[in-house]
């Protein structure tokens, strides 16, 4: 590709959303025959022209080739999006970020959603002379092997651009300009860079490998917190109280203008009189003796500075530990005085409440039970009177009957008489 930056975002995609054709053109384009790939769950080391059980010869770009396939077999659908690109030209590195959003069709719900950088080595090619095309088309045929550096290049734009090794068989100049030297870049090496947590969402999904990888990280930084803490008087002896090291800092130097101008980058070495890194045993205990005793009155006023801040640090330490207890202990009565009244104060209230409830019910079964008693003597009433009123008619009854019966007896006797 003539514009790694910004040519390499096509590329990804033709690899990684492709059709099976637009990948294998996009490998052949712009990856060397013996492109190395290296993947946190896979692996394709530099090689041309090796033969395979059951495959024949092939080359590594063939092998790049079948993991992108398998890649677009088990998940079909893959969203990326490329954040930032970065060349390196003196070391001919490109970097990408990218965000990716994989999962597997055979499992459900099963989606994970990752971050890395994608590192990619390039080779440089330089065409000026038919000579050299010669030698850019064995390269694409795989007839040649490029100096190792490594690369990704140009997407593949619907036949727009040709492939390195049509340039090279064409007789038209690599540039429009032929004054220019064509430079184009190819991938030698493929680098998918993940952190721990991100590459454990492929295979401990729904955030619980990212959970537990982050909370071993966390563990981490707390056991470094400690280490630091613990191992820091034995540095602080073996640096002469912090000040020396491997790494020469810059030097600040005034100019005549005013103007502070710093000397050096901070990047020099120089060896220490001492390191633990470096000497062991006898060295080692002969390099502290030495430091010892060349820096003893400076050891001993710096201890003893060092100890009475530790002491001074320790009583305030106490002083503010016994305060905070003490306001603690304050803060404690009050709320549990104020808890009491609290208390006492709801109590009264529940109290009130229920004498009031109390006296309101009585009343009201007072007056229910009047009620009662007044329903049951009118009722009362209602019922004797009733029974008087039917006593009445039945006597009335009785003796309409007995008058009647009387009329009867005496109608029968006077007629049976005249007979």
């Amino acid at each position: 590709m003539d514009d790694p930056v910004k040519q390499i975002e096509g590329v990804i995609r033709s690899l990684t959303q492709g059709s099976p054709n637009e990948q294998s053109a996009a490998l052949n384009r712009y990856y060397v025959p013996n492109a190395e790939f290296i993947h946190p769950f896979c692996r394709v080391p530099p090689f041309s022209n090796v033969s395979l059980p059951l495959i024949g010869e092939v080359q590594s770009r063939q092998l790049v080739l079948a993991i992108y396939r398998w890649y677009r077999i088990i998940s079909p659908r893959i969203d990326l999006e490329v954040n930032s690109v970065q060349f390196d030209d003196a070391r001919q590195k490109l970097y990408v970020d990218i965000s990716q959003r994989f999962s597997l069709w055979f499992v459900p719900f099963m989606v994970a959603n990752v971050n890395l950088v994608c590192r990619l080595s390039l080779v440089k090619f330089e065409a000026e002379s038919p000579s050299q095309k010669d030698s850019y088309r064995q390269i694409a045929n795989g007839e040649k092997q490029p100096d190792h550096g490594h690369a990704l290049l140009e997407p593949i734009q619907n036949g727009e651009l040709p492939s390195f090794a049509e340039v090279a068989q064409s007789e038209q100049p690599l540039s429009d300009d032929t004054s220019d030297v064509e430079v184009r870049y190819y991938v030698a090496k493929q680098e998918d860079l993940y952190q721990v947590n991100e590459w454990i969402k492929f295979i401990v999904p729904f955030g619980i490998g990212d959970a537990i990888i982050s909370a071993g990280q966390l563990f981490a930084t707390y056991l470094s917190l400690l280490g630091s803490i613990v191992f820091f008087p034995l540095v602080w002896i073996l640096t002469h109280g912090g000040d020396s090291g491997n790494v020469m800092p810059p030097v600040k130097r005034v100019e005549d203008d005013g103007q502070v101008v710093w000397r050096g980058s901070g990047a020099d070495w120089a060896r220490r009189t001492f390191s633990p890194l470096n000497s062991i045993g006898a060295s080692a205990v002969q390099g502290i003796v030495v430091n010892v005793q060349e820096n003893a009155q400076t050891l001993a006023h710096k201890g003893e500075k060092f100890a009475s801040n530790v002491h001074q640090r320790s009583k305030m330490l106490i002083h503010d530990v016994v305060a905070r207890e003490e306001q603690m202990v304050k803060a404690a009565q009050e709320k549990a005085g104020g808890l009491a009244d609290g208390v006492q104060q709801r109590a009264e209230g529940f109290a009130e409440v229920v004498q009031e409830k109390g006296a309101e019910y009585l009343d009201a079964a007072h007056q229910k039970t009047v009620e009662f008693i007044d329903a049951a003597q009118r009722q009362e009433e209602r019922f004797v009177k009733g029974a008087q009123a039917r006593e009445e008619h039945f006597v009335g009854d009785l003796k309409k009957k007995e008058e009647q019966a009387a009329d009867n007896t005496r109608q029968w006797w006077a007629a049976n008489k005249t007979g």
